[in-house]
């Protein structure tokens, strides 16, 4: 356990010598080949990397457990205890001790946090009744009050579930009004793994009365378990109003705010309610992910911006593709520019003129003219003279969407069929009224 590559062969010889007295190795020709097939064929062991490696990590605990239970520490035990990564190795050692039971409880009289005693039991060391019973409703009233440790007490919860009458603590816990609304949808959600038809009923029934970002949620759940094929009912009257999220709701639209498999859209909503809530950690993950569109990627920017951080919208308005929010094949289109240099304008950002200038004069297209006109609301009459004038540079495609071949052909352009005969013929659309009878004939 202290040194992970230690050589087990080596281990096993010594252990053998230190009982016995012989030394393996020493006494026959091909000793340690011997021994090394001995542990092989155990199945507990096998060769990786040059060396005997145990299976998995639980047997060297076990054996590790075993070995020193004739001089069992308690405090050592619950520095063990305290450490997550030695957890396992403490429980072999409560379980193999003279009392499980005393050590469970006495970890609830000192203090330590519930979830440190559930594990044990989820690890199936054994206690009485009622040291059970302390440390569920310890790890129900976490869940409950939706506290920092809540979802790593869920968790010890979901693994005790297949106890009839935990399943029946969390399913009462989902139905209880009280509780906030977070809370009862994730707790649903972790029936349904035990008691799906149960579980989707709860998730249903919570997601009546929860705000619109909460029932995006519960509908999603629905539908990962197949069981979202007609709308999920909502009541108005009691539904849409924002509730804190708690440890669980937050944990549940961080994870929503990452998942690939969703709309960008529906990521966008939950790392913008994480926003509301003071975490601004998703909204900053999506603008550094590449393939979120640029509605979205403007929507978080705007959300930094409300609080405090216009470094996205920045990027955005100066059509940046070095800045660290993009990838380096990522472009800024006028259309998302535009939106952002308005933004900037509203909230008179002091780099917004720049910016404006720079897009007047960068940029072919109509958005121009409204970013003339912003210019023209601060006193800057220059630009939208020169738009007006023909002296800035003409618009060549719509701001917000793609040039079709009906706008190419409009103005004669020689790529399309109808632009190469204009333009063979010497004349085009835009110019049509010089050479037709239709502008030849008088007007009423």
């Amino acid at each position: 356990m202290n040194d992970p590559e230690a050589d087990l062969v080596e281990v096993a010889g010594g252990w053998l010598h230190r009982r016995s007295g012989y030394d393996l190795a020493a006494v026959l020709p091909n000793g340690r080949q011997l021994l090394r097939d001995l542990l092989l064929a155990t199945g507990v062991l096998v060769p990786r990397g040059g060396r005997l490696r145990f299976t998995h990590q639980s047997f060297a605990e076990f054996f590790a457990a075993r070995a020193i239970a004739s001089t069992f520490d308690e405090t050592g035990w619950r520095h063990l205890m305290a450490n997550p990564a030695a957890r396992s190795l403490a429980a072999f050692m409560a379980a193999t001790g003279p009392d499980p039971d005393r050590l469970v409880a006495g970890l609830l009289d000192s203090g330590f946090d519930a979830v440190v005693a559930g594990d044990l039991l989820a690890d199936g060391v054994a206690v009485r009744p009622d040291t059970r019973q302390r440390v569920i409703d310890s790890l129900v009233g976490e869940v409950s009050g939706n506290t920092t440790g809540s979802g790593e007490s869920l968790r010890v919860l979901r693994e005790l579930s297949v106890d009839a009458d935990v399943l029946r603590r969390l399913t009462d816990l989902a139905t209880d009004e009280t509780v906030n609304e977070w809370s009862r949808l994730v707790v649903a959600d972790a029936v349904a793994d035990v008691d799906p038809a149960t579980g989707i009923r709860l998730l249903r029934l919570a997601a009546r009365t929860a705000d619109p970002i909460a029932r995006g949620w519960a509908v999603q759940a629905l539908s990962a378990r197949g069981a979202a094929a007609g709308p999920v009912e909502w009541e108005p009257v009691r539904g849409g109003a924002r509730h804190p999220l708690g440890a669980l709701g937050r944990q549940a639209l961080t994870d929503r705010a990452s998942d690939t498999g969703i709309g960008d859209d529906e990521r966008v909503d939950a790392a913008l309610r994480l926003a509301h809530d003071g975490e601004l950690g998703a909204v900053r993950g999506l603008l550094e992910t590449p393939g979120i569109d640029d509605g979205g990627r403007l929507r978080a920017a705007h959300a930094l911006a409300a609080y405090g951080d216009d470094s996205a919208l920045l990027a955005l308005a100066g059509g940046s593709t070095t800045s660290d929010y993009y990838v380096p094949q990522s472009t800024v289109d006028h259309s998302l520019r535009y939106c952002a240099l308005r933004h900037l304008h509203w909230r008179r950002h002091p780099a917004s003129v720049d910016l404006l200038t720079a897009f007047v004069a960068g940029t072919s297209a109509p958005c121009t003219y409204g970013a003339a006109a912003m210019l023209a609301e601060v006193g800057r009459f220059d630009a939208l003279v020169d738009v007006a004038t023909g002296s800035a540079r003409a618009p060549r495609a719509r701001c917000g969407r793609r040039e079709t071949p009906v706008d190419r052909r409009r103005r004669g352009d020689p790529g399309t069929r109808d632009g190469a005969r204009d333009r063979a013929s010497g004349s085009g659309l835009a110019g049509r009224g010089a050479g037709s009878s239709r502008a030849d004939a008088p007007r009423p």
